[in-house]
């Protein structure tokens, strides 16, 4: 009888660790494929784009928001690209194109109006996909260009078979979005994408739209190709600009609120030598000729000021964490425990430590442990460089540094170019973990790792670090970084900043995420979805 027992307790266990592993591998699968929806997006370059969307198991309450969605990546489109909604159910189907798409799409009862008539069914048959598909040829035959589709499907059991049409049509429709075995978003993506905010994640709203540089770039084979050296330029290969330097200043509300501006210039290389995910790295000089680093954003449609101010802000509250991460870690040496130290303490210690460089705190028990051997973090300074015309009397008015508000920076900064300006690092460049919660096994960080996880637990769990990257210098024991991301749990913080997945990227980041002995020395809090085992 006990072996009986036992063995139902063994096998209960099983089950309740399969359906976890299920859930958790469900999950991850749904944020993979949110990240790659985006980046697949970006990529796409087309004349036409065919938005489907099957509306049969749409509820009432997300009707709302699926026109305002589809409404902002309407209006949003270059002037250049056809855009077409289908919408169908059973077989009817909707085709909204010209002024009849604008007028449906801007007024919410004309929507529901349309939505009541068109689209709704008592029941739910069968779908016969092959219609739809149908009617995207017949589209095509009369369009010569080049066709992107995007496939919104609440149908597994339909969609997960390929249709013999698609077989055949695959290239001719450019089918986007996983391999032609799956010509559709999963179910929960779906439901999860009608049922967010009507602001859409990251940039899928502007990426039709996004427009590179083609001084630095080309196209080539649906992808840009971009034009960049590895070789330090000199002083004098370096064309001279002339504009306005602004140092933002960081303040309580996460958005700096008003900045330190003066006049100067800065020399830039002719071609960058890096390319990110958002933005290209070029060399350059200060008017000391110092070395310095330049970025800009990679497409024209990134460039509003808020999107530069959103990428500083986000530098200063990484910097203002960093601080706090030396405090709590100077508190805990004292021998008090997480459960002890407040907000207050290390805000205190902060302000202690910035006021005195040179203190240090031991452990009561004079014993080296991990708490000793967890480095420091610092982000590297970022600024921004407004260009004027070399004679332009603004700035003459900025030869002496003023402080003015942010509201008067962007008055100043229409119709001109915008910089990031940045020291160089020195050393070995890492990328520690990513902002889509990879991490560098090869070349581990416990305090990266750590520091990200501090990030979460510091900001009573409304935002984490990630994308950590830089250099370590042995020598000060630091790490000086750069480029950081932030994930938000509300996507309008740092929205303009095209970094922020919101919870779903917190969620992504610990379920990669194991802590280690210094998340254990720091007393952090595991997070739900992160693996129970430690990393060694």
């Amino acid at each position: 009888m006990l072996k009986i027992i036992e063995s139902r307790i063994k096998k209960a266990k099983k089950v309740k660790e399969f359906k976890e592993f299920q859930r958790v591998t469900e999950l991850n699968d749904s944020i993979h494929e949110e990240l790659d929806f985006h980046e697949t997006v970006r990529k796409m370059r087309v004349d036409l784009i065919i938005i489907i969307v099957e509306m049969a198991l749409l509820e009432k309450d997300q009707i709302e928001s699926l026109r305002e969605k589809i409404n902002l990546v309407y209006d949003e489109r270059p002037k250049d690209l056809t855009m077409r909604i289908l919408f169908y159910n059973y077989n009817e189907i909707q085709e909204l194109t010209g002024d009849d798409l604008t007028n449906v799409l801007q007024d919410e009862n004309k929507f529901q109006t349309f939505y009541n008539l068109s689209m709704i069914k008592k029941k739910h048959y069968q779908l016969e996909i092959g219609f739809v598909y149908k009617k995207v040829k017949e589209i095509k035959t009369t369009v010569k260009s080049k066709i992107g589709l995007i496939h919104f499907c609440y149908s597994n059991s339909v969609c997960e078979q390929p249709h013999q049409m698609l077989n055949d049509q695959y290239d001719y429709y450019c089918l986007m979005f996983n391999d032609i075995q799956h010509p559709y978003r999963s179910i929960p993506f779906v439901k999860n994408f009608f049922a967010s905010p009507p602001f859409l994640n990251s940039m899928f709203s502007r990426c039709f739209s996004d427009e590179c540089y083609s001084r630095y770039c080309h196209f080539n084979n649906g992808n840009y190709e971009w034009l960049t050296t590895k070789k330090k330029p000199k002083f004098k290969e370096c064309e001279c600009h002339h504009g306005i330097f602004v140092d933002l200043q960081q303040n309580e509300t996460e958005c700096p609120e008003f900045g330190i501006c003066y006049s100067g210039e800065i020399n830039i290389a002719d071609f960058p030598f890096g390319v990110g995910a958002v933005r290209v790295a070029f060399h350059g000089f200060d008017m000391d000729k110092n070395e310095i680093i330049i970025k800009q954003f990679k497409t024209k449609n990134m460039m509003g000021f808020e999107s530069y101010v959103d990428t500083v802000a986000m530098h200063l509250q990484c910097q203002y964490i960093s601080r706090l991460f030396e405090s709590y870690i100077s508190l805990l040496k004292e021998g008090k425990t997480n459960e002890e130290i407040t907000m207050l303490d290390i805000r205190a210690r902060k302000e202690e430590l910035e006021s005195n460089k040179t203190r240090t705190t031991e452990n009561e028990e004079k014993e080296r442990n991990e708490l000793d051997s967890i480095k420091k973090v610092t982000f590297i300074p970022l600024r921004l460089f407004i260009e004027t015309p070399r004679t332009s009397s603004l700035r003459r008015q900025f030869f002496d540094s003023k402080k003015i508000s942010v509201n008067e920076i962007e008055r100043m900064a229409v119709g001109k170019t915008i910089w990031f300006i940045e020291q160089p690092l020195v050393g070995s460049f890492e990328k520690y973990n990513s902002n889509n919660s990879s991490v560098n096994y090869c070349n581990y960080s416990y305090t990266m790792q750590c520091f990200s996880h501090f990030s979460y637990f510091i900001s009573s769990q409304s935002f984490i670090i990630t994308d950590l990257q830089g250099v370590f210098r042995k020598e000060d024991n630091l790490y000086e970084l750069t480029d950081p991301a932030i994930h938000h749990q509300f996507l309008s913080h740092y929205f303009f900043a095209f970094t922020n997945l919101g919870n779903t990227g917190i969620n992504q980041f610990f379920i990669t995420h194991k802590c280690n002995k210094y998340c254990t020395a720091l007393q952090l809090p595991p997070h739900p979805f992160q693996p129970s085992e430690l990393y060694k």
